[in-house]
């Protein structure tokens, strides 16, 4: 049997239905030393109007796609290669 209590703690001023968000960070830790595993989780309750819902992702950001990057990387350059030619008039 499980006795645990499961509950969300908000601050004080909290106004239900505005956005909560945090991040944490412990120093020389890895997820794994946290017993922690990368991802996405979300949690859902209440049905209708009383319906809600929190997500908790564990992880860095995620990486851009290659193609993003040479997309980015051509527009910098490509304002950049403008910018002397606006200089060089």
């Amino acid at each position: 049997m499980n006795n645990a209590t499961t509950a969300l703690y908000v601050p004080i001023n909290y106004v239900s239905g505005s956005p909560l968000s945090g991040t944490a960070t412990w120093s020389a830790s890895t997820f794994s030393s946290l017993g922690l595993t990368p991802g996405t989780y979300t949690w859902t309750w209440g049905s209708g109007a009383n319906a809600d819902f929190a997500t908790l992702t564990i992880g860095a950001a995620d990486v851009p796609e290659p193609a993003t990057l040479a997309l980015f990387a051509a527009g910098v350059a490509g304002l950049a290669r403008a910018r002397r030619r606006r200089g060089a008039v």
